[in-house]
């Protein structure tokens, strides 16, 4: 997603005639739903824990606090240290905390912590939603946020936004990620007999709603000539994400399930450990120079873009997971130590 014009953004580049662009489109869009699978896993795990709101703002809220302070302060380090090649005389303790006070600027993906800070805070009153939740009240709350999402689409289609709902009828983003995909994936996780069948079914759908959110984006973007400006991109490639994250979900819960071979499982077990500093640490990543030699490789020798931009968030991925994994080591040795 964070790969821009080296990946994500490739298809803009394309001739929309060409089969090709349809193709970077797809992959562009199916690849919206890593935020909203973030948070169905959140509302699968917690969900079904008894704690206290005493336990939430003594344990968990400062604990995500810690770790938005000291990602951000790496991410502050990194960038003085690319752009302006000093870093001690230029850094300032009282503008750091006035900056992540007031903004994610240091680095872009932390936009999440403070929705998930914020998500934490009403996570007693979710808790008892999502213990109510029974089939049909589930395919109410997926039947809305769609509606929802794909507003902006039918906006335009019949008065080319000429006619806009006032504001207060339409609940932000922010609501759908942090409400609606952690209820959805409590409700997801507590059934095990998914079948070959039920994942079919999610697949077609899914692959039909990307194809919609692909026209979509184009139509009013290319074909009305509007351009792929930023927001209104975002809007229509995730006009159907909320059918691609749960489809995603169920097939990883289907498949997972029929592993049975004990190493295997204990690798996804490791990955899925790992997942959170992986994100917490893979635009740190990005930043060190060394990765824009991927680029320059793919130049020079003229490889295909979209393949090195996977390869790339490959890469990304895997020193992320090593790091995580020793950084895990770590501190359990050094906790097994201090218990000793």
């Amino acid at each position: 997603n964070h790969t821009e014009e080296n990946g994500f953004l490739l298809y803009m580049f394309q001739d929309s005639h060409k089969l090709i662009y349809w193709m970077y489109h797809f992959i562009s869009v199916f690849v919206k739903a890593n935020v909203p699978l973030f948070v169905m896993v959140s509302g699968a795990l917690l969900f079904n824990k008894e704690e206290s709101v005493k336990d939430i703002y003594t344990k968990r809220i400062p604990r995500m606090l810690m770790i938005l302070i000291i990602f951000s302060f790496i991410s502050h380090i990194e960038l003085l240290a690319i752009f302006s090649g000093e870093i001690w005389s230029k850094l300032s303790i009282k503008d750091f905390f006035l900056t992540i006070y007031t903004s994610y600027q240091y680095n872009w993906s932390y936009w999440y912590l403070y929705g998930y800070i914020a998500f934490l805070m009403v996570l007693p009153f979710l808790k008892l939603i999502a213990r109510g939740l029974d089939k049909a009240l589930t395919r109410y709350l997926i039947i809305l946020s769609l509606a929802i999402s794909v507003y902006p689409i039918f906006t335009y289609l019949i008065s080319e936004d000429k006619y806009i709902a006032y504001e207060a009828l339409i609940p932000t983003w922010i609501a759908e990620t942090f409400i609606v995909y952690p209820l959805l994936g409590f409700y997801f996780d507590k059934k095990d007999d998914y079948t070959v069948k039920d994942i079919r079914v999610w697949l077609t759908l899914d692959v039909i709603t990307i194809m919609l959110a692909c026209i979509a984006n184009w139509y009013r973007c290319s074909f009305k000539g509007e351009g792929y400006e930023g927001n209104l991109r975002e809007i229509y490639m995730s006009s159907f994400t909320i059918i691609n994250a749960i489809t995603i979900f169920i097939c990883i819960k289907f498949f997972s399930n029929k592993v049975k071979n004990v190493q295997i499982k204990q690798i996804i077990v490791n990955i899925g450990r790992s997942t959170f500093g992986i994100y917490l640490l893979h635009v740190i990543i990005m930043r060190l120079p060394f990765m824009n030699w991927f680029w320059i490789i793919r130049d020079e020798l003229e490889l295909n873009h979209m393949v090195m931009g996977m390869i790339y968030s490959l890469c990304v991925f895997i020193i992320g997971y090593v790091i995580t994994a020793v950084a895990r080591k770590i501190i359990t040795t050094i906790r097994d130590l201090i218990m000793c």
